[in-house]
């Protein structure tokens, strides 16, 4: 009499696997309490001679970023407000919130920025657009003080995209990062970080973002 033997193929779970990193979504809007001043880097590659033979109104036109220069849309650099996020940590009492926890766990959702050629730039969303801004400042040659024409935007605000860890960071604890980069270390040329008082901002919850990544 055949016996029929029924072949069982063992199952090995592979404990190496690794379980997808959850992200936490949302935008905030950063509103201007102070004016924001913009310093395109590439301005300050321009010789202080070049300059000189430049109007004050086309050394300002040289200092913005521009997202579509045609419709005059204006830009900054998205990544400054994560930086200042990063640099607001040591104001923030809770030790649980550090600067390495901030530069690792928390991104700008490039996904949702504008299109442009020169970076991640967010959109500077403005009514009066930017005016002539004319400072002393030191020329890092000859320790002069010469006279700068940058772009000031009186009235401003971003809408800013962010992702997080959703297992390291709640977005209490985001807001919080965000409200305190506003408020101690700012963003732009002379911002609270560099002994100034530009590019402060306040920051508005405008909901979340659900996307699969």
């Amino acid at each position: 009499m055949l016996k029929t033997v029924t072949k069982v193929n063992q199952v090995i779970e592979d404990d190496t696997a690794l379980d997808g990193i959850g992200w936490g979504f949302g935008v905030f809007r950063c509103k201007g309490v102070t004016p924001l001043i913009v310093n395109n880097p590439d301005y300050k590659l321009i010789p202080n001679n070049s300059k000189k033979k430049m109007s004050p109104k086309q050394q300002m036109e040289t200092a913005l970023y521009y997202i579509d220069k045609d419709k005059k849309v204006y830009g900054f650099k998205a990544n400054a407000f994560k930086l200042a996020m990063v640099n607001a940590a040591p104001y923030i009492d809770d030790r649980k919130m550090s600067k390495n926890k901030a530069t690792g766990c928390v991104k700008v959702n490039a996904k949702r920025l504008p299109k442009s050629a020169f970076m991640d730039l967010i959109q500077i969303h403005t009514k009066q657009g930017p005016v002539l801004g004319s400072d002393w400042t030191t020329n890092p040659t000859t320790g002069g003080q010469i006279q700068t024409h940058r772009p000031y935007f009186m009235d401003w605000y971003v809408d800013l995209p962010l992702k997080w860890i959703a297992e390291s960071l709640t977005k209490k604890q985001v807001m919080q990062y965000l409200q305190q980069a506003g408020a101690c270390v700012g963003v732009g040329d002379w911002r609270q970080q560099k002994s100034g008082d530009k590019g402060e901002f306040e920051i508005e919850d405008l909901g979340d973002e659900r996307e699969i990544i």
